[in-house]
C-alpha cells in the first residue's frame, strides 16, 4: 500500500537499530513489528535455557513496546508546515533528543488544530513514545490518552492504545485483556498479535511467560508482516522454550536480514552454547562484544569464557 503524499508518518527508526528497541518502524506507510531485545528484558529474567538468568545485568524491560499503525488524512489533509514539524520530531526521536522531539511534537499539535483526527492520534503517539524513552511515564500516558480522543472507540487501534496505557501503569493484566480483545475485533491486526507475542515471552512480568502462546501469537505476526522483527520473535520463542536448534535456525534466518544485529548474535551464540558448539558460541558471543561493548558487563562474559575454555585449542575467528 503507498502512502497517500499528505499523511503523518510516525517514528521511523527501527527498534533492533535504535538503543531501547520499544517502536517500530514504517515501511512505505506499513507497520514495521516490535522487535525485543536482549536490553529490553526485565532484570531477572529467566528463559527455558539453563542460563537464562544469566542475562539478568543485560535485561531492563522498557515502558513500551508499542507502535501504532499508519494513521492516513481523510479530512483536511495536514499544512506543509505541520509536516515538517513531525518529521524534525521524528529525527529527533531518532537521534536520541528526545526533549526537541516532543516540543517539535507540541508545536505540531498547535499547528494540528483544523486537521484531522487521525494526523492529531498520530502526533500524540509520536510524543508519547518521546516521553517513554525520555523516562517520563506519566507524561508518556498523558500523551497516549490525548491519541484516545481521535481515534474510535473500540476499535483494535483504540484497544491497542489502551494497552500501552496500562503497560506503563504496570497493568499487564488490563494490557493484555485489551489487547486479547484488540484481535479479537481484528484477527488480523498484526501489531496486536506481535505485542501479546512480547508479552507471552514474560518481558513485562515473569507472571505472564507462556512460550507456547507466545510463539502462536509471533508466528501470526509474521505472517501478517515478515520481516526483521516478527522473524526475531519467533526465533527468540523457540529459545525460550528450550528448543535451541529450532532457535538456531530462526535465528540464522533473522541474521541474513540484518548481519550486524548484535541482540541477534548474542542469541545465536547462546544456542551454540547449549548445543555444545562452543566454538562457535565463542566466536558469536566475541562478534556479539565488538557490536555492543556493553554486553561484557553482564553475565554473557562468563559464558564466553566458558565457552573459550570449552572450545581451548581452536583458534578464533578473526
Amino acid at each position: 500500500m503507498d502512502r497517500p503524499p499528505n499523511s503523518l508518518e510516525n517514528h521511523s527508526q527501527s527498534p533492533a537499530a535504535s538503543s531501547a528497541g520499544h517502536f517500530g518502524s514504517l515501511i512505505n506507510g506499513e507497520p514495521e513489528a516490535v522487535a525485543s531485545n536482549l536490553s529490553r528484558r526485565k532484570p531477572g529474567r529467566t528463559s527455558g535455557s539453563k542460563w537464562g538468568a544469566v542475562l539478568a545485568t543485560l535485561l531492563t524491560v522498557t515502558t513500551l513496546g508499542f507502535l501504532s499503525i499508519a494513521i492516513y488524512t481523510t479530512q483536511r489533509g495536514p499544512s506543509t508546515h505541520l509536516l515538517r514539524l513531525n518529521n524534525l520530531g521524528i529525527e529527533a526521536h531518532n537521534a536520541g533528543d528526545y526533549a526537541s522531539a516532543i516540543t517539535y511534537y507540541q508545536l505540531s499539535l498547535d499547528e494540528a488544530v483544523d486537521t484531522d483526527k487521525e494526523s492529531r492520534a498520530t502526533l500524540y503517539q509520536n510524543m508519547a513514545r518521546s516521553y517513554a524513552e525520555d523516562s517520563r511515564p506519566q507524561e508518556a500516558a498523558d500523551a497516549y490518552r490525548g491519541s484516545l480522543l481521535y481515534l474510535e472507540p473500540g476499535s483494535a487501534e483504540y484497544l491497542y492504545t489502551q494497552a500501552a496505557i496500562f503497560t506503563i501503569g504496570h497493568e499487564v493484566g488490563k494490557a493484555e485483556a485489551a489487547l486479547q480483545e484488540a484481535v479479537h475485533r481484528d484477527p488480523m491486526h498484526m501489531l496486536s498479535h506481535n505485542e501479546l507475542g512480547i508479552l507471552y515471552l514474560g518481558d513485562y512480568s515473569d507472571a505472564f511467560s507462556d512460550y507456547e502462546r507466545a510463539l502462536r501469537h509471533n508466528r501470526l505476526a509474521y505472517q501478517l508482516a515478515p520481516d526483521f522483527n516478527t522473524k526475531k520473535l519467533v526465533a527468540r520463542s523457540y529459545f525460550e522454550m528450550g528448543q535451541f536448534g529450532a532457535a538456531a535456525r530462526e535465528f540464522e534466518n533473522t541474521l541474513k536480514l540484518r548481519p550486524h544485529d548484535g541482540d541477534t548474535i548474542a542469541y545465536l551464540g547462546l544456542c551454540y552454547y547449549e548445543m555444545e558448539d562452543f566454538v562457535r558460541a565463542r566466536d558469536l558471543l566475541a562478534h556479539a562484544f565488538e557490536l555492543k561493548p556493553d554486553y561484557r558487563e553482564g553475565n554473557l562474559e562468563d559464558i564466553y569464557h566458558d565457552a573459550l575454555e570449552k572450545s581451548s585449542g581452536v583458534p578464533e575467528v578473526d
